[in-house]
């Protein structure tokens, strides 16, 4: 029994360490279709354990996120756009860099969805 209160000390540990790693502003930019005028969009994360709240921030207006988690690799959250709840999903690639990906959503080209890099706005 010990041991189990351990390692459960041990992962809420962890988890606390992680929680405050998306705190901040972060921005990602991706170009329009065949090569238009592309558009910019900050994300705004505040953590509370492993909860995530906050807003992704456009010129169309704010969308807030609902449903947030954090865990040790990444993070993930919903959106509503425009009626349709949009999961997305991100990693961890290093203390500035999120790799975003959003369900559903496919690349303007009709190909499998790359997804955004959030950089860390400091």
């Amino acid at each position: 029994m010990k041991t189990l209160a351990t390692v459960a000390f041990a992962l809420l540990f962890a988890l606390q360490a992680y929680a405050g790693k998306v705190d901040g502003t972060w921005k990602a930019s991706f170009g329009g279709p065949d090569g238009g005028q592309g558009m910019e969009m900050t994300f705004k994360f505040t953590t509370e354990g492993e909860k995530v709240t906050g807003a992704i921030v456009t010129p169309q207006g704010d969308m807030p996120i609902s449903n947030g988690k954090i865990t040790a690799t990444g993070l993930s959250f919903e959106i509503d756009f425009n009626g349709t709840t949009m999961k997305n999903v991100g990693t961890f690639k290093d203390d500035d860099t999120i790799t975003l990906k959003a369900d559903g959503m496919p690349a303007a080209d009709g190909q499998e969805n790359a997804g955004l890099v959030l950089k860390r706005q400091k």
